[in-house]
């Protein structure tokens, strides 16, 4: 019966598009800015700065739907769109600042996505059938 619930399909499906673009994007980064002319340190700052930003998407979401500013549901449909938008615009970025600017954004990204999948299947499914599903 869970398998055939429309709620743990799209979030499984946007989980697993979400897992494979995000390894992709940390695997070619620092070569991708290196072929639009940056440096290769320039290139490992970036990953730096997308681990910093991760840790701030981990946390801020939790206090942000805690206070009622926005539900968690939307949050999680946010930051797919703008991890998409972002992703989409990164081929006409050639400067660090636009670079870096991306980066920060995917890594917020990142980390809303890391903890957000979980909780939005509880919301949907109950946190009896949330351990199953994910």
């Amino acid at each position: 019966k869970l398998i055939f619930d429309i709620h743990f399909q799209l979030c499984s499906l946007t989980y697993l598009v979400f897992i494979i673009d995000f390894v992709i994007f940390l695997i070619i980064l620092p070569d991708f800015v290196r072929d639009r002319g940056l440096t290769a340190h320039e290139g490992t700052l970036l990953v730096s700065l997308y681990s910093i930003t991760d840790l701030f998407g981990r946390l801020i979401p939790g206090w942000v739907s805690y206070l009622d500013y926005i539900s968690n549901r939307n949050i999680f449909v946010l930051s797919i769109a703008a991890m998409g938008v972002s992703l989409l615009l990164m081929p006409l970025a050639n400067s660090f600042g636009v670079f870096a600017a991306l980066t920060l954004i995917c890594g917020f990204v990142t980390g809303c996505q890391m903890v957000l999948p979980a909780v939005v299947l509880s919301e949907y499914l109950g946190s009896d059938k949330t351990a199953v599903a994910f």
